[in-house]
């Protein structure tokens, strides 16, 4: 009796089981089914790197060609200029995965902002696909069908040709010894400087329009500069005389001819633009590039700032009057028969003769490239013992923390440092106060 009970609990188990199976059963199919379906938008298009002959790209009749070179490409007819490596790789993974996108189910048939992106293959047939640009996104035409993706989604097939060149200028470059030529606006004699580096030291000289040594200080900050050198875009490719005028390089603000140890090139340089941005092409090659003009601490050089020479000439015998005036105060020196006075104050001559020093000893560190915009932080004016004499004028402008605008006589031309502001303010407070 007891085997039979056994039996039939084995029985009932083996039901149960049988019941459990006959209800997961039906649902593997589905599963799979569903699993199938997930997985069944496959790509619009698939084509490796080495699949690729050319990819031509066609916008409002210009158009420009990647040649597939086997393991880098180039643009048909700029071969000498590198193409932007980030945006290569990207342009290879776009085609190789392209996504199938939102089917649109009008047909896609605009005049307006259309292009077309052109597929070569090493074999098998052309493969062409147009793109129109309207609100919703980017419509994809393909083989019937018009599919359509966000923006940032195709953007590798959107960039104009002269955003595919590379950006940088200059590599790592060697400055064992060599030669600078500056000519332009700024120079009626062209600048030639010439240097080279001696047991670990730079040694520097201007050679024309005289001979002058160049501190390191000076030199160090140009030559740095020209190391990995890197424009910001490429504006141009093939410029028309037009458009060369527009960014001004018709008649370039500057040239500057570099002569280093085996490379030479030439940069030919807008004036700076408001913006603080400088146009340059380099060399003859065909192509304005537009750079931070904070990158480029040659474009200001001047004979006057490397001669280091005052640019006020010292007229203390005849100077009467001397008025100094900031935002907040004034000080007005008058100078006779020995005696000085300001305030009501006797101030000491020689004390008074060390401040007109400071004041008119006026060594630029750099010629000015733009104007300012607000009122002077300082004023000084100059007048003289004939009385039909002009006075003359001295002005100091806000630009940046290290430097200023300097106006004599209402011409700006260069650029001194803040300390003078600084230091002609207290030199006053030290005799005045």
């Amino acid at each position: 009796m007891k085997q039979v009970v056994v039996l039939l609990h084995g029985l009932c188990l083996i039901l149960l089981l049988v019941c459990i199976l006959a209800l997961l059963l039906p649902m593997q199919p589905a599963a799979r089914a569903e699993v199938k379906t997930k997985g069944s938008t496959s790509p619009l298009l698939s084509l490796a790197p080495e699949q690729l002959d050319r990819i031509s790209f066609h916008n409002e009749g210009d158009a420009f060609h990647l040649i597939n070179h086997g393991t880098y490409f180039t643009m048909e007819g700029w071969e000498q200029i590198s193409l932007r490596s980030e945006r290569m790789e990207a342009l290879l993974q776009l085609l190789e995965c392209f996504p199938a996108g939102e089917e649109w189910k009008e047909k896609c048939n605009h005049s307006d902002g259309s292009q077309s992106v052109i597929i070569t293959p090493i074999s098998g047939p052309e493969i062409e696909l147009e793109l129109f640009h309207l609100e919703e996104g980017v419509h994809v035409d393909y083989n019937g069908a018009c599919n359509i993706y966000p923006k940032e989604t195709i953007q590798a097939l959107l960039w104009k040709q002269e955003q595919w060149c590379q950006l940088q200028i200059t590599d790592e470059l060697s400055f064992t010894e060599g030669s600078i030529l500056l000519s332009g606006a700024l120079h009626p004699q062209a600048l030639s400087l010439s240097f080279y580096i001696e047991e670990g030291r730079l040694h520097g000289q201007l050679l024309s329009p005289e001979e002058i040594e160049v501190s390191s200080a000076t030199l160090t900050p140009l030559l740095d500069s020209l190391k990995n050198l890197e424009a910001e875009e490429i504006i141009f490719l093939s410029p028309n005389e037009n458009e060369l005028h527009a960014v001004g390089l018709s008649a370039p603000f500057c040239s500057i001819f570099f002569d280093l140890y085996q490379k030479s090139f030439v940069l030919h340089c807008s004036a700076l633009q408001e913006d603080g941005f400088v146009y340059f092409m380099k060399n003859e090659e065909a192509i304005v590039y537009r750079i931070d003009g904070a990158k480029l601490p040659w474009l200001s050089i001047c004979y006057e700032s490397l001669a280091e020479t005052s640019l006020f000439p010292s007229r203390y015998q005849d100077t009467t009057k001397m008025k100094i005036q900031s935002d907040e105060e004034q000080f007005l020196f008058t100078k006779w028969d020995g005696q000085v006075l300001c305030r009501n104050r006797l101030i000491d001559e020689q004390d008074f003769y060390d401040l007109y020093s400071i004041a008119t000893d006026l060594i630029p560190v750099q010629a000015a490239l733009l104007r300012p915009n607000s009122e002077p932080c300082l004023s000084l004016t100059f007048s003289y013992t004939d009385p039909t004499e002009n006075s003359d004028h001295i002005a100091f402008y806000p630009y940046k923390e290290d430097c200023c605008y300097l106006s004599i006589n209402g011409e700006i031309r260069f650029l001194c440092s803040s300390e003078k502001v600084q230091e002609i303010l207290s030199t006053c407070h030290q005799l005045c106060d």
